[in-house]
């Protein structure tokens, strides 16, 4: 296999999503206040401090440390930090001059990637990624596919962002390897309006994770014939995988991986074991017998879940080590959230789960007040508006979304913590 390049175009998409994510993140804002889909190559980086109507027409307005934050993001995850033209990003005013840029210290230096990490358990972690292993591991995705729907694949939906090593995998390295890359992608609005708007194609790979998977379940979109589509980044539940294919979505393919590791499983349905992928071997003899061996480097890898192993390269995971749990993707760790809500002053105790399928995919707490609790409409208002503000500090995904109230957290008959429904005395956020 010849080594893949990256044309000028899905860097530019990989940088929209990097300058996304981080303008997000200082503005704390959403995606629709930002608007990246307008962005393009001559979208002009225009400092805050310039009016004029022309400069505005296609312009993304940041301040200085807007500016430097997001240069910053684009040299870590393009390693251009020791390359000779990480001074050379700041001079440059669209965001086509950027990826120009990229392109040219891919060539001349590393193509290698460096990804961050959710952050869940305290700061993000950097980890970098050999751009030919990653590759090599698209490429194998790409038989997959080809050998599943009889065809070579025609295009990529893309419902998840770039920047993550799900997204860059199967939504800038895959369609690397088409034979006609150009407008072989499609992404953000236009993508989701392609699925529920029923304009999907035979031959097009959908590419989404489990809580939007949820979504399209529930609006009841159909699906046409000879369409695949790919979650990974947490499971999928069972009744959800059942319900699309009821809805006419014949391959549903599972990815099991992490940004530490890229892809180490497959497998094409919910009541299948996944399959190591060729990369991997699982080391036998480690302490952990959770532990794999990349055979491309030989370096050991323990995982962070608990493997039920049916043999050497077949397994089902059996829940996190660390006691994290899903939410859209991210892993966020509910006693650490617990903690952080009892150390506010009106808080005697809390407790903190993922909702029900039939409640929604967000976190719920409940909480007993220091306060003895009377049961009156609205005695609860007030801390409620507290714990709001009081979680501001957590990631989105580590936000609880419905709070409930009582005087001891819920037990069930056997004394041991129990789960709580969330009726119309919850109060919601």
């Amino acid at each position: 296999m010849s080594k893949m390049t990256l044309s000028a175009a899905l860097v530019l998409d990989v940088i929209k999503a990097l300058v996304a994510d981080e303008l997000k993140a200082i503005r704390q804002v959403g995606n629709h206040q930002l608007s990246p889909d307008s962005w393009n190559a001559d979208t002009q980086i225009t400092p805050t401090e310039q009016t004029s109507t022309a400069a505005c027409d296609n312009a993304l307005q940041v301040d200085s440390l807007e500016w430097l934050a997001m240069a910053s993001r684009v040299m870590q995850f393009f390693q251009l930090n020791d390359s000779g033209y990480e001074d050379y990003l700041l001079r440059y005013k669209t965001l086509g001059g950027w990826a120009e840029l990229v392109q040219t210290a891919r060539a001349d230096h590393s193509s290698d990637i460096t990804l961050q990490t959710s952050g869940s358990t305290g700061s993000a972690q950097a980890v970098s990624h050999s751009f030919d292993s990653l590759s090599t591991e698209a490429h194998t995705f790409l038989q997959h596919f080809q050998l599943l729907l009889g065809q070579q694949p025609k295009r990529i939906i893309a419902l998840t962002p770039c920047h993550h090593i799900y997204g860059f995998i199967f939504t800038v390295l895959l369609p690397a390897l088409f034979p006609n890359e150009k407008q072989q992608v499609v992404r953000g609005l236009k993508a989701f309006s392609t699925v529920q708007g029923g304009k999907l194609q035979p031959g097009d790979i959908v590419i989404g994770v489990p809580h939007i998977w949820q979504q399209l379940q529930r609006s009841g979109v159909q699906f046409p014939d000879d369409v695949c589509a790919v979650t990974s980044t947490g499971p999928c539940p069972s009744e959800v995988a059942a319900g699309l294919k009821q809805q006419g979505l014949k391959h549903f393919i599972e990815i099991y991986g992490s940004t530490e590791t890229a892809g180490i499983g497959i497998r094409a349905s919910h009541t299948e074991p996944f399959e190591l992928l060729p990369r991997w071997n699982r080391e036998p003899d480690a302490a952990d017998k959770d532990t794999l061996v990349d055979v491309t480097t030989n370096a050991k890898v323990t995982l962070g879940d608990h493997l039920h192993w049916l043999n050497q390269r077949q397994f089902l995971p059996q829940g996190r080590k660390d006691k994290a749990v899903q939410v859209a993707g991210t892993n966020v760790y509910p006693a650490q959230i617990e903690e952080h809500l009892c150390q506010h002053a009106e808080v005697e105790q809390a407790r903190v789960r993922l909702m029900t399928a039939n409640e929604g995919n967000r976190l719920k707490a409940f909480i007993v007040p220091k306060q003895q609790s009377t049961g009156a409409a609205g005695e609860h208002d007030q801390l409620l508006a507290k714990l709001q503000s009081w979680c501001q500090t957590l990631s989105a995904a580590a936000q609880p979304k419905h709070f409930s109230f009582g005087n001891q957290l819920p037990v069930n008959s056997m004394g041991k913590a129990a789960d709580w429904p969330i009726t119309s005395n919850i109060e919601e956020v």
